[in-house]
């Protein structure tokens, strides 16, 4: 038979064989809204790639058809002990249908594969599809540019090491043994990354409300100037700082003011009222465009390519929360004239100015002068503060559950992006402590910061080491090391017999089918003989189609075609009925059965 063979990298009494050679189907499903349909509320669940979980289970699915829909997509109906492989997309994931996910019907992402009955225990293959062996095969076929796609010839082709069949029910239960141990401990690496995400919340917390500093402001109260005083101090040396421009700007034009009547062309920024929610008597509140200048960046266009200055220049990519990832940095050509307007300084802070996730809108990091001169892109959005060194507050406190919900309230939404503008940034209200404080605040959640990160790289390490534990699990586990065999487990070369006269009695019964003549109107039904009988005076092997002809069967019903079916089922139990494969330049071209009497 095409496609099986003895001990291929397996112990010596297992055998291997390619996954098309033990199933009924390998096929994939469609997409309801090409043919017209649409997805419903509720009724047959429809399955896809992302609905399916680590152990396989379909647990999350969020799409549903109706009944008339799941009838026309009839190819990929969903039945019970179906392996299901992503093809497209994400490569690789593995799911089993169970009973309880009935009736449900799938999409093109996934590969539908139904086993022959009795050759191969669902589980053992859920498990082989899922090691190592076949995921790095799986990767290196991958096709496509934009959406990686595997085809159904590929899936079909995955050899598959074959053990006895009592043996492969004792290795599902090996690997699921061990898989629950480290299953258990990767659900308490998920919980403690958990608690470490609410402490960070809970820090940021205290650091925005003044309670993370309280006992500290106590002892230096004397000593702290009020945040009042400070955002009056912050705004005279902006409006001093805009007079001071415009000055330059009449001294190089060569007219100077006769009065000071200019001065009233000067925009106060817009005050603050009232209070998110209550703040330390030194405290106050402020909107950002009062705290500083916020400046956005250059749009980047083929006009720029022909511009002689070349600047290294900031990206969204380069922009995470709190961090900075610099390993890719482009250049691009800026206008002398741009420099004053888009060069960065060091304690400037980035903020994405949009994003089609709500959770990173707005992200940003304080600039490290790393890279200079550099400049920015148009889609982040620099804040430059008159006092720097609260920069680090403001950065948490914007990383703060309350900061995300101002960032939120502000952001718009078109076609489910998120975007920031200067003025919406400008917008933003800040809970402004002492400029000694706010310093006292970042050193403070700097250094727990520090800690968690610690931990939060060690929890991932571990969550690292435990998928590198089951991959080692399965590896050995389809190399034979996991589960001896023992004598009563039978041998390979039976399973693989089995799997031969079964992969032949179901391509014959497709193959009658799809042959079957019209019902005859007119005389007698020819006297059918027995298919042993046959064979047994035959000197020749026979096709399936022949012996078919030869017992008197025309084809004329499905009856008759299953009676055959179940009758050559029989037949095949016969240890002097020989099924051989005919092959012709290493393609398959038939199967041919005949009777040979060991006497």
């Amino acid at each position: 038979m095409s496609g099986v063979s003895i001990g291929r990298k397996t112990p010596g009494d297992w055998g291997s064989v390619q996954l098309k050679a033990i199933t009924k189907r390998i096929t994939k499903g469609s997409t309801p809204t090409s043919y017209g349909y649409s997805y419903t509320e509720e009724g047959v669940k429809f399955i896809k790639a992302e609905n399916i979980d680590s152990f396989g289970n379909a647990s999350t699915t969020s799409n549903y058809i109706d009944d008339e829909t799941h009838e026309f997509l009839a190819r990929s109906q969903l039945q019970k002990n179906d392996i299901l492989f992503s093809i497209a997309g994400t490569i690789g994931r593995v799911g089993v249908v169970r009973e309880n996910d009935l009736p449900a019907n799938t999409n093109q992402a996934l590969a539908i594969v139904r086993l022959v009955d009795g050759v191969l225990d669902t589980r053992y293959l859920f498990h082989y599809l899922n090691s190592p062996q076949i995921q790095q095969i799986a990767l290196k076929n991958i096709v496509g540019v934009g959406r990686a796609n595997l085809s159904l010839t590929n899936i079909g082709e995955f050899l598959i090491p074959v053990a006895p069949l009592e043996q492969q029910k004792r290795i599902v239960a090996k690997i699921e043994e061990l898989f629950s141990h480290i299953d258990a401990g990767i659900e308490a690496l998920n919980k403690a990354k958990q608690l470490l995400k609410q402490y960070r919340q809970s820090v940021l917390k205290a650091a925005v409300t003044g309670e993370l500093t309280k006992e500290w402001r106590e002892q230096n109260k004397d000593k702290l100037e009020p945040a009042s005083r400070l955002l009056e101090r912050i705004l005279q040396e902006r409006r001093q700082k805009w007079e001071e421009q415009q000055l330059e700007q009449f001294k190089a034009k060569g007219k100077m003011p006769k009065d000071n009547k200019w001065k009233e062309k000067y925009k106060e920024p817009k005050p603050f009222e009232g209070e998110l929610f209550p703040v330390p008597e030194e405290w106050c509140w402020a909107y950002i465009g009062q705290l500083a200048e916020v400046i956005g960046g250059l749009t980047k266009n083929r006009k720029r390519e022909q511009l002689e200055l070349k600047l290294p220049y900031l990206r969204v990519a380069n922009v995470y929360a709190n961090e900075l990832r610099l390993g890719e940095v482009s250049e691009i050509g800026v206008l002398e004239s741009e420099l004053d307007r888009l060069l960065l300084q060091e304690g400037d802070l980035l903020v994405v100015e949009g994003n089609g996730s709500p959770d990173q809108i707005g992200r940003l990091a304080i600039w490290d002068g790393s890279i200079h001169p550099c400049v920015h892109q148009n889609h982040l959005i620099k804040v430059r503060l008159s006092q720097k060194d609260s920069g680090g507050f403001l950065m948490h406190w914007l990383a703060s559950i309350g900061g995300r919900d101002a960032i939120l309230n502000v952001a718009s939404s078109t076609s489910g992006l998120y975007t920031l503008s200067i003025s919406k940034i400008e917008g933003l209200p800040v809970p402004l402590a002492p400029l000694e404080e706010m310093i006292e605040i970042e050193a403070i959640v700097s250094e727990k910061n520090t800690s968690l990160n610690r931990l939060d790289r060690e929890i991932d390490r571990q969550l690292v080491k435990a998928e590198k534990n089951k991959q080692s699990i399965l590896a050995s586990a389809f190399s034979g090391e996991l589960v001896d065999g023992v004598d009563s487990d039978g041998s390979a070369k039976e399973l693989l017999e089995k799997i031969r006269k079964q992969h032949f009695l179901h391509a014959t019964k497709e193959k009658l089918a799809k042959k079957r003549k019209p019902a005859k109107t007119k005389g007698e039904p020819m006297a059918k003989k027995k298919i042993i009988d046959v064979l047994k005076v035959t000197d020749k092997a026979l096709t399936p189609e022949k012996l078919f002809d030869l017992i008197g069967a025309d084809g004329s019903s499905p009856d008759e075609i299953e009676g055959f079916y179940v009758e050559l089922k029989e037949v095949l139990k016969d240890k002097n009925v020989v099924v051989e494969t005919v092959i012709d330049k290493d393609v398959k071209k038939g199967d041919l059965i005949s009777y040979k009497d060991e006497a």
